[in-house]
């Protein structure tokens, strides 16, 4: 995990988009924020533990949580989603 920066930097935008595809279930926003990351099951405890040590080291903490299971929708939000 510790060179995944440094080969971060050479994907290009197709294969980190086929990274994201093979770790996660789901990416969740609320207004304009990722409030919910949603691993592949055999990458949750990776995903959770790194999201760990970066709430650790930032000053504000992080504005996302790794979670099992998405939390509920926003009914207000999907009532306007099904009107538009």
């Amino acid at each position: 995990m510790g060179s995944l920066p440094v080969l971060w930097e050479t994907l290009t935008d197709e294969q980190r988009n086929g990274l994201y595809r093979i770790l996660l279930n789901g990416v969740y926003v609320r207004g304009k924020t990722v409030a919910e990351i949603e691993p592949q099951p055999p990458f949750l405890s990776l995903l959770k533990n790194a999201a760990q040590r970066l709430a650790a080291s930032a000053e504000e903490g992080l504005s996302y949580e790794v979670v099992a299971e998405p939390s509920e929708p926003d009914l207000n939000l999907s009532e306007l989603l099904e009107r538009a």
